[in-house]
Order: structure tokens, then sequence, then C-alpha cells
């Protein structure tokens, strides 16, 4: 009794505690759950993580990954904080050297410590008013203009010292001038010599923006929606290293986007010849011009020297003009006068003539007259006052008037530069004699970063009046070559023929190429592996277009491939890039010397099979799919147009000048465009995800205006009705609208009504009427005339046109032309197909195209000679002349080519294409070379030869096997095929890596071995089913799963080939099955996800009996599609076994192998959300890396432990990653096959370092 009372009495007592302790362990669950998927880790949130860890509430896998967080949290922090310091000090330098100086009046190295800044004040006022938000136009930008010293960058920095905090103080002003508010100009940069991505890397850190290309701010802007209500100072724009992208690409976006980013800019800059660049700016920005007579006095010309001539403000400055402050003010009339607008010329003179021992004779006959009336007179009489001048001085500065950037950062290799130029020899001690013992000092900007100082021409307006002298003793070209002579014999050389490129000073590896390029000597440059990895990457890029012999185009087109690359990856990643390069142009012997030259690389290319681009000109380049073209004739030329969904810009066709189009950064995003031609210029007419129709109108300052708005999202088309330019659209109630091109006005013509099945492909003008061209998911094509709305002829069906069509397959593209008269269709199918419709008659023209990729875009021209031409996913062109002509294949892209059009001029046709990889090229048609050799590949499966090693065998487009070395990428064995039977999946055979396992078109799977594939059996699956995929699970004997196209899946014993249980019906239609890696001894485990459903099953098969768990797909309220999975792979995260998914949206997503239940979902930060089509797990040490690949364009690593990423960016989209071994990666893509080799820093950029 008294044991059981007892027992009793531990009952109860537990009863109680687990009552009063399950409220604490469910607030104590929660708190984890809270922990682990905020946003921020706090201090308070670390100690909650111990106190649940004491309590045993805490699992290690969720302390881990908050661990992580904090810790990845701590290293942002760190990370901002070095921005923010960085940003600071660069401000400071831009402050000291140019902004500071330049608003007080005085040269940037002047000891003058007073301001003589004077007038300039109705300029002054309104800039005020508009960066304090007073005043109409606000929102727009504003553009300083002017010619050479007309004061642009005094009015700026004058702007930038009064919003200074610390400067306002030291700077004196006017007692009733209005004032900037403090820190209203949150950056403030001087372009000169800088690139597009270098001013956009120093706008982004003054932003606190982890940026540093224009692409990823103006992304970063447009994602982040906030509104941060600042002004960016901007200045010698006209001096970058290349002013007009400088514009295109950063500052107009910027300009235009600053209604919703609330950043606005304040650029001072040239004009330009026949105002170029301030055209580029479009309606974006007002021009405030210096030289218009409202903001210009010449009173002001003239006090301004008056103060530099008395020197009040620095009694220490010798002049002989201080007693006699009358006659400074006759003398400031006086050069007032003859400088006209400059007071670049009246600085100038006014230097000199404080330099004189005796002021000016006034009573002397023409004394007005000796006073210089231009920049380059104004400098040569300061030049002849300099004391202890001479040639030499002249030879010195000349050598900075050639220099780049900031100017030389040695003075050797300056005196060495004047030796070339000049007219003598000089040492670094005639440097330190104009540095030290002139007052030419006074012309020089001097720059320090770090312990680095640089020297060049503080106004460019100088260095132009210097080159001219020096053109007349030699051309520009032999400049250049010597030039670059004298930055190599900097070098020391190596025990070979090269240089110790490892020594080359921060201007050689930044201005080489730009010299030697100049000096048409950089050919020679390129084969040396060292000059590329060690050269700038926007320089060298920059350069590489004056490539002039057959070599050094074709190395230049190499290294512009992984362009883009280059320019945001890591240092020691560049090397890595242009092996990539080297490898996909089929360049071994480069690769092989980057490799030597490179050994300790961070990851390598050690292989690769891939199309080489076709040698075209590349026209321009978004950071996004090009989606549409257009090409309409302006007054000064054919332009042609393209749009990605933020942007759309413009060329000239004849030299590539660019064309400011208006239209970038749009408040909702653009889904298709196209143009008309206007007596004065071109419209643009632009279709927006928000369905509004807008019509903008380049070079003018009027803003885009609404056509229509309700769209739905067909596209829009430039049509013409009765003459007049027209759009045709698509309203969201279904009906075709055909709109006025000026104002958006309905035409009254019929109505046509769209069925629920159909979409508009496109609608054109062909044989005297406007057609549309409508399909149907059966791929029925059916022609409408639209003035009339009456179909034309009989529809075309896929079906009966195109053998073996099958119904889930679409047409995707359509043009329309007229041929012989009357119209035609070139029609592209998602199968790769290519046809020419007769509509009318409704007949088939000419041989059809069987290609094996969708065709994306199709452009047919009857005009001279048929010429038929598509693109496809590919990125590959095809071009017939003829309906029963050769067809040719040019490989143009990395990635799916969106739209073509053609140009005609000077009688030649051209062709132009965009893509997928955001190129803009065009071509000659005409051009013969060779076709482009097929590299295309979409299955890979890895295994060994019993004596050559690992292998990898690769299954072709057309349905061929070729097996490869995997070390070295030889071909081992090539697998033929028929048209009647091709190969069409394969596996690995687990625990046998000798082997693999084919299937092929007509249901014949067949055990092979590697090298050479050879058959050791061969089995027939039932010929009542279509068979699409297999999978091969590990048993004492071996199980064949096979997936058909019906959504059952077949079980086979794989050596009898006999089926071991009935078909399992596992969705509606196509599907994809891998087999779990460890099975139990009683069932079979597996999963499938289907391809026309977003299902993805945990399977478990026990005898007849088969469960499912629906793997959970999306649990996100942010994202509104829901998450389709493409491919599944399995690993573990800590001891747990779990079953890796990827798919849309760049996701993936981490399941239980055990139960189904969703571990976590992510989003890869850098993969714009484009889609993932496959994945494999590698093990580094004892941690799970998904590797990963897709329409991202690039190989991706993501730890399953800390959610970190990193990016090998391969520039195409890419179907299969398979890993071998511990390191090694092989990629399939849209270009061919590519072997990587993965090391460990690049693991530790995941991970971090293994412990030990």
């Amino acid at each position: 009794m008294h044991s059981l009372r007892r027992r009793d009495n531990w009952w109860s007592l537990t009863v109680r505690l687990l009552i009063h302790l399950l409220p604490g362990v469910a607030v104590g669950i929660g708190a984890l759950l809270g922990l682990v998927s905020a946003d921020r880790v706090t201090p308070v949130m670390l100690v909650l993580t111990a106190l649940l860890t004491v309590s045993g509430i805490a699992v290690p896998p969720a302390v881990d990954r908050l661990r992580v967080r904090a810790a990845r949290q701590t290293e942002e922090q760190l990370l901002l904080a070095q921005r923010l310091e960085s940003a600071a000090t660069e401000r400071a330098e831009q402050l000291r050297g140019h902004f500071r100086p330049r608003g007080r009046g005085v040269l940037p190295s002047s000891l003058r410590e007073g301001t003589y800044f004077a007038g300039r004040v109705r300029a002054l006022r309104e800039l005020t008013a508009w960066i304090n938000t007073e005043g109409p136009d606000i929102t727009r930008s504003r553009v300083v203009t002017g010619a050479p010293g007309s004061g642009k960058s005094a009015v700026l920095g004058r702007l930038v010292s009064l919003a200074d905090a610390r400067l306002r103080g030291e700077t004196p002003t006017a007692p009733d001038q209005a004032l900037p508010r403090i820190g209203a100009l949150s950056a403030a940069v001087h372009v000169r010599g800088r690139t597009v991505d270098e001013v956009a890397a120093e706008i982004a850190r003054a932003l606190t923006i982890d940026e540093a290309t224009a692409g990823g701010l103006l992304a970063n802007l447009r994602e982040d929606r906030g509104h941060r209500a600042t002004v960016v100072v901007v200045d010698g724009v006209d001096e970058a290293a290349d002013a007009q992208r400088l514009i295109v690409d950063l500052l107009e976006p910027l300009a235009a986007a600053a209604g919703r980013t609330g950043i606005r800019l304040l650029v001072g800059t040239r004009p330009g010849g026949q105002d170029d660049l301030l055209r580029l700016f479009g309606g974006s920005a007002r021009v405030i011009d210096l030289d218009e007579a409202r903001y210009l006095d010449r009173r002001d010309i003239a006090e301004y020297v008056r103060l530099t001539l008395l020197a009040e403000s620095d009694p220490q400055l010798p002049t002989p003009y201080r007693p006699c402050p009358e006659l400074a003010a006759s003398v400031g009339a006086a050069v007032a006068v003859r400088c006209g607008r400059s007071f670049l010329v009246a600085q100038l003179t006014a230097l000199s003539l404080m330099a004189a021992s005796e002021p000016v004779d006034t009573n002397s006959a023409g004394w007005q007259e000796t006073f210089p009336t231009t920049v380059g007179a104004a400098m040569e009489r300061y030049l002849h006052d300099v004391q202890h001048g001479g040639p030499w001085l002249r030879d010195l500065l000349m050598v900075l008037a050639w220099s780049q950037g900031d100017g030389f950062d040695d003075p050797r290799t300056w005196a060495a530069a004047a030796t070339a130029l000049g007219t003598d020899t000089y040492s670094e001690r005639d440097v330190n004699r104009l540095l030290l013992d002139t007052t030419a000092i006074d012309l020089l900007h001097r720059t320090e970063r770090g312990s680095e100082v640089r020297f060049r021409l503080f106004h460019e307006a100088l260095g132009e009046h210097l080159r001219q002298l020096s053109v007349r003793q030699r051309p520009p070209v032999e400049t250049h070559r010597r030039l670059t002579e004298v930055l190599l014999e900097r070098l020391s050389p190596t025990s070979g023929d090269g240089l110790v490129w490892a020594d080359a000073d921060a201007y050689t590896r930044t201005y080489l190429p730009f010299h030697a390029g100049q000096g048409q000597v950089l050919d020679r440059l390129l084969r040396d592996p060292s000059f590329l990895a060690t050269m700038d990457p926007a320089r060298l890029l920059a350069a590489l277009p004056t490539a002039c012999t057959p070599s050094g185009r074709r190395l230049a087109r190499t290294v512009q491939r992984v362009g883009q690359q280059l320019l945001v990856a890591s240092e020691d990643e560049r090397v890595c890039y242009l092996e990539m390069a080297a490898r996909m142009a089929g360049d071994e012997e480069l690769a092989a010397s980057l490799a030597a030259a490179f050994p300790a690389r961070p990851w390598a290319v050690r292989w690769a099979h891939w199309d080489d681009l076709a040698a075209t000109r590349m026209l321009g380049h978004h950071d996004d799919y090009v989606l549409a073209l257009a090409t309409v004739e302006h007054p000064r030329g054919a332009v042609v147009l393209s749009a990605s969904a933020w942007a759309v810009q413009a060329w000239f066709l004849r030299d590539g000048s660019p064309l400011a189009s208006g239209v970038h950064e749009p408040e909702s995003a653009i889904v298709d465009m196209t143009a008309s031609a206007r007596s004065d210029g071109i419209a643009i007419i632009t279709l927006h995800q928000d369905g509004r129709l807008l019509r903008t109108v380049p070079g003018t300052t009027d803003g885009p205006g609404v056509l229509a708005d309700q769209r739905a999202p067909h596209g829009v088309w430039a049509v013409v009705i009765e003459g007049a330019a027209a759009v045709a659209t698509v309203s969201e109630e279904r009906v075709i609208e055909i709109l006025s091109a000026d104002d958006g006005r309905s035409l009254n013509l019929p109505r046509m009504v769209l069925g629920e099945q159909e979409r508009v492909l496109t609608v054109g003008n062909a044989g005297g009427r406007c057609l549309a061209v409508l399909t149907t998911d059966m791929a029925e094509i059916s022609t409408w005339d639209v003035e009339s709305a009456r179909p034309i002829g009989e529809p075309f069906e896929a079906r009966p046109e195109m053998s073996a069509w099958r119904a889930d397959l679409d047409v995707w593209s359509a043009s329309v032309a007229e041929h012989e008269g009357g119209p035609v269709l070139l029609l592209g199918t998602q199968a790769g197909r290519v046809i020419l419709w007769d509509p009318v008659r409704g007949t088939r023209i000419g041989d059809p195209y069987r290609g094996g990729a969708g065709v994306f875009s199709t452009l047919f021209s009857g005009r001279h000679s048929d010429l038929w031409c598509w693109g496809d996913w590919n990125g590959d062109v095809f071009i017939r002349r003829s309906a029963q002509g050769e067809t040719r294949r040019i490989a143009v892209h990395d990635g799916g080519v969106e739209s073509v059009a053609q140009c005609e001029m000077d009688g030649t046709c051209w062709i132009i294409t965009g893509g997928r990889d955001g190129a803009v090229r065009v071509w000659d048609s005409r051009t013969d070379g060779p076709d482009a050799p097929a590299n295309k590949y979409h299955g890979v499966v890895a295994g060994a030869g019993e004596v050559e090693g690992d292998c990898v065998a690769a299954l072709s487009t057309d349905g061929q096997f070729v097996i490869f070395t995997a070390d070295t990428g030889d071909i081992l064995a090539r697998l033929g095929s028929s048209a009647e039977r091709r190969y069409r999946s394969a596996a690995a055979m687990p625990g046998d890596p000798t082997s693999f396992v084919t299937l092929d078109t007509e249901g014949l799977i067949a055990l092979r071995r590697f090298p050479d594939g050879r058959v050791s059996y061969d089995r027939r699956l039932p010929a009542e089913e279509e068979w699409a995929r297999i999978s091969v699970l590990g048993r004492e004997r071996p199980l064949l799963l096979a997936a058909a196209v019906s959504g059952r899946l077949g079980f086979f014993d794989l050596a009898s080939g006999e089926p071991i249980r009935p078909p399992l019906h596992c969705h509606a239609g196509r599907f994809a099955v891998a087999p779990l890696p460890d099975q139990p001894d009683d069932a079979l485990r597996f999963v499938t996800w289907g391809w026309q459903e977003d299902q993805t099953r945990l399977w478990t098969v026990t005898g007849e009996d088969a469960r499912f768990e629906d793997l959970a797909l999306s649990g996100r309220t942010d994202i509104g599609t829901p998450f389709r999975t493409t491919a599944v792979s399995f690993g573990r995260s800590g001891r747990v076994a779990v079953v890796v998914g990827v798919g849309s949206y760049s996701r993936l997503t981490v399941w239980s192998a055990e139960d189904g239940t969703r571990m976590t979902q992510a989003q890869l930060e850098r993969g714009h959300c484009m889609e993932l089509t496959d994945i494999d797990m590698a093990q580094y040490g004892q941690r799970s890396i998904a590797v990963t690949g897709g329409h991202t364009c690039s190989v991706a690593l993501w730890s399953l432990e800390s959610g970190l990423e990193h990016h090998v960016r391969v520039g195409s989209p890419l179907w299969r990653t398979k890993v071998l071994g511990p390191r090694g990666v092989v990629v399939i893509g849209s270009r061919g096959i590519m072997a990587i080799e993965l090391g460990s820093r690049t693991f530790d950029r995941v991970v971090g370092p293994l412990d030990g």
C-alpha cells in the first residue's frame, strides 16, 4: 500500500509539474522560433538563447543557425562601418582637393587661405532654392554647364562648402544670400578620368549601399523603394573616362528615378559638341547655362580680378597692387573685357600680374590690349612670367597634359615620360625643382590617396592647350606609344622574356591599357596572362576595341565575354574568370599560361567544350534581358532602340554613338517597346507591367505621356493605318485596339475580341493590310485583317503540318512580312521548328526547319531577296537565304535571343539581336563565316574507367552520348544515334562507378561500361508507355525506376527488365524521380516532382502499399507565386538526413528526409529571382554545400548551415550541375559543358574556414 501511495504521489507531482511547465515550455519554443526567424540578432536575444539552451528547449541546430546569423550580422556591421569610414575619407579628399578650393575661387595647390569667389548670384540663388526643395520643378535634377573656365566647378564648390557644417563657417557669404540646408548634399564627386562603375561605387559608398557597379546601384535603389531626399553633386562629367556612357548608364537613370528615390543630381559638365552631352540627359534634368546673359555679369569677373590682385585675405602673399586698390579695380575691369566669359582666363591673368615686380602702367598706350583673351594665351603669359622657367618646365607640364586620371604617382615615371616626349633628359630632381622652386605649382592639382601623392594639371583647358602644341611635334599615336614604353621600362624583367607585373605602380595598373590602346600597341600585351590579370578591369575592357590585329581582336573578344564578371569579381577571382574565358574560346595556350602564372587560384576551369561567340559589333549592354528591339529613321540616320525591364537605350547604327531615350527607371517595369519616326525625331512607346502605355519623345523636356492604361501584357506593335502611325495593343477586356501613336485616341475600327485561349503573337503591315496573328493553347494560328476584323484564309494547325507534334507544345513567336505581293508568317515553335506560312493560300512555303531549341524570335524579309532569321533559347541566331536554302547557325549571345530586327544602311541589310545576356549586337547579314559548333548537352552522369580514371558521360541534344575524361575533358567515346532512335536519359549505378544505364526513345535500356560505353546487356521496357526519365536504386539486385510521360512510375529489375510491381501513378503528366541514397531494407523511398503541376512528393513503397507526403513548397507570404521544383538532391544538415529542392525565383527548400517536414526555405540573394534548374550536394568537411545553377547563369554554392552563398558567374544559362569528388563540378548549359575545380577559399566564403 505504501509503495502504491508513493507511486501515486510521484504521478501527481509529475502531472502538476507538467501543468505548470507547459506554458513556459510553449513560451520558450515560441521565443526560439522568434529568435531563428528574426531579421536582426540583438544582445537580449543572445541572452535569451543561452537561457533556452540551458533549459534544454533550444536544439543545437537552431542555436548554430542563430550563432551563424549573429556572426554574419557583426560582419555586416563592420562592413558598414568600413564603408562609412571610406566614404568619409573620400569626401574629405574631394572637398580638400577640388570642391573647397574651387568654391573659394583659388587654385587647388594655392597657399591662399582667403575666399575670392565673386558673382554668379542668380545661379546660386536658383540652385539653393532647388536644393532646399523650394520653387517649381524640384524633382528634376540640375545640370550646370558653360564653356571651359566659366566657373561651373566654382559654383558647385561654393554650394558644397555652404552645405557642409564644418566649412560653412569658413565660407564668407553675402548678407542676402540664401543658404543650402546643412547636410542636404550627401555626396560630392569629381569624376575626371573615372569610369562609370567607379563613379557609381563612390556614390554608393556615400549612400551606404554595398554596390560597386552602375547596374548594381540602380537595381539596389529600385528594390529598396526608400525615399532618401538628398542631392548628389557630380562635377567634371565631360572629363570622365567615357562621358557619354557615364550619363546614359548612370546619371540619366538616377535623374529619371529622382521622383521615386528622392536622390536628385547636381551635375557640372561642358555641353559637348553640338550640346551632345546635355541632350543625353533628355527631360530628366534642367540646364543652367552659365554663359547665358542672365547668369553672367562682367562686373563679377572684374571684382574677382580685383580681389585676387589685392589679396587682402592673405597679407603674406606679395602683390604690387595691394597699395593701389583703385588701380586694381581698373586693371580688373580691363581684364574682364578681354577675357569675355572665362573666369579661368581672368584667374591666370591675375596670377601673372601678381607675379610681376611692378603693376601695369595704365598710362602706356594700348595697355589693355596686352591682356590675353584665351586660355592658351593666358597660360603662355603665366609660364613666361614664372621665375626660373624655360623649356624644361613646359616639357614637364606637357607630360601631365597626356596623363590620365589624377596623374603620375611616381616622380621617376614623370621624369622619364618628360624625357620621352620633351627636348631634354630629366630626372626626379627636375620634378622636385618644379614642385618646390617655381610658382608653376599653382597650375597643378595634388591628390593624396593613402601614401600616394599624384599631380595633374588643375584644369582640363590647360591640358587641351598643351596637347594642341604637342600635336604639332608628333601625332597622338606616337605620344601614347612612347608613354607605353616608359611605363613598361619601369617594370623589372623576369628570368624569361616577361615582366614582373606585381611591381607595377597604381598608374601603370590603371592606365597602361589606355596608353597602349591609343598607341596601337595593345595587341602585343594581350598575350601576357599577367598583364590581363593585373590591369584594372574597367580600363582594360575600355581599351579592348583598339586591338587592331586578327589575333588581338580575337583575344579582345575572349576577355570581353567575361567583362561583366571582371567588373564585379574580387581581385583574386579575376584570373579565374580570364581562365574561364580562355577555355570558352578554346584558347588552351592562354588558359595554360594563366594557370601556370597563378597556381593558387580560388577556383579553376579545368576544361570546357563551349561555343565561341561570333565576331559581331556590340552596340550596348543592359543589366537585364533585352525584351524588345526597334529600328527607326532619324534626321541624323538610322537609330536602334532596345528595351529591358527598366530602361530603353538608343544608338545611331552608323557609329554606335548613344542617343538619349528618356526612358530609364520607370515607375513600373517595361513589358514591351516599339517606336515610330517623327519629322523631328522619334517617339518611343512602352508597355508597362501596371497596364499603362507610355509615349516618350527623346530630346524634349516633357516626361512620358500616357497614351492608354488598363492594357494586357500581350505586347505593343507599331503599325500604319491609312498612312498614319499607330500602335496595336490589347486591353484588359481582351480587345485588340489600334491607337494613334501621337495622342493615344482609339481609331474607329471594328471591335476584335480575343477568345479565352487566344493571345496575340504579333501585329504588322503586309500586303497592303494590317494583320494580327493569334495563337491558341492548341498551337492553332489564325490571321486577321485588323481594319475589317475578318480572318484571312484557313488557320494554321501545328499537328497536321509538323510531324510528331506534341499537344503540350506552343508556337512561341511570329513575324509578319510581305512576300510576292502577299502576307507571310515566319513561325517559331517551342520545339525548335520554324515554318514559313502563307495565310491567304493556307500553304507552307519552302522546307520547314527542325531544331532542338525553342525559338524566341523570328524575322522575315522579302524586299530584295528572301531572308529567314530567327533566334533560339540557347542564344543562337539562324539565317536562311531562301525557302530551300542552307541554314547557318551563328552563336551570337550567351542567353536566349528575345528579339531580332533589321535595318538598311548604305544598301546593306543589318541584323540586330537582343539577348538574355543583356547584349545588343549588330552585323552585316551578308557576312560569311563558319557555322558555330554545337556543344549542346542536357544530361550528365559520372563514373570511372578501370584504367582511364574518372569519366563524365553527357547526353547531347541530338540524342548522342559523349564520354569525357573528368580531368582533361578529352573525348573517350561517342555513342551515336539515329533520327528514329535517340538517347533520352541516363543514370549512374549506385555502388558501381564503372557502369551507367541509358534509355533511348524506343524504350531500350542498356547497362554500359566506362570509358567506351560498351553494352554489358540491354532490355526493352513495355511499349505501352512512353518512358522519359530513369534512375537506379542500389540494391543487391539493382532496381530501375522509369518515369513515363503519362505520369506513371515503373519499377523494373535492372538485370532482367521485368517489372517487380505494378506502375504507380505519381503525377498528372511528365515528372522526374530521384531515389534517396539511404534505403531501408523493407521499403523503397524516393522523391518525385511534376513538371505540369506544383507538386513534390516523398514516397515510401512497401510491397503493394504506396504512401507519399506532399512536401510543402511555399510558406512565405511575400512570394505570391507558388514554388515550382525543378530538381532535388540529398544531404545532411547536422545529423539529419535532408532533401534539398530548387526551383523558381532562385529558391531552395530543405525538407527532412524522414517525414518530409519543411526545415528551411531560402532565396538566393544574388540569383536575380531567376529559376534554378539543377542541384547536387558537396561535402566540405562535415558541412553540406548545395551546388546549384540555372537561369541565374552561375554556379551557386549555398551552405545549409549558414545560409551564405557564393556565385561563379558563367554568363549563360545552366541546365545541369554535377559534383565530382570533393571539389569538382561539371556544369552543362546552353553553350556547352565545363569542368570547374573549387578551392578551399571558395568554400570558405560560404562556411568559413574549417576548425583545425
